[in-house]
């Protein structure tokens, strides 16, 4: 009986180890998981941001190519009228 004790609480003690450290591997493995979902964040957001800019700058440049054309239009309608 005294052989059996002794084997379970050497058991227990390598299970309570074995938990331990299982305990921090998922205690790192939460830290990298918020670490990562940081980062995903910031670059959804940096990604939303180059959007929103390509959008304006495409818009820019339509009302520059917009002017153009008129201004092609006002020579072309000036030389007709010449």
């Amino acid at each position: 009986m005294a052989q059996l004790l002794d084997q379970l609480r050497e058991e227990n003690q390598a299970l309570t180890g074995d938990n331990a450290q299982l305990k921090k591997q998922v205690s790192d493995h939460l830290k990298r998981i918020n670490v990562l979902e940081l980062e995903l964040e910031n670059k959804q957001k940096d990604w939303a941001e180059q959007e929103k800019s390509k959008a304006v700058r495409s818009e820019q440049l339509k009302k520059q190519i917009d002017a153009y054309i008129q201004e092609v239009d006002h020579c072309i309608e000036w030389l007709q009228n010449e």
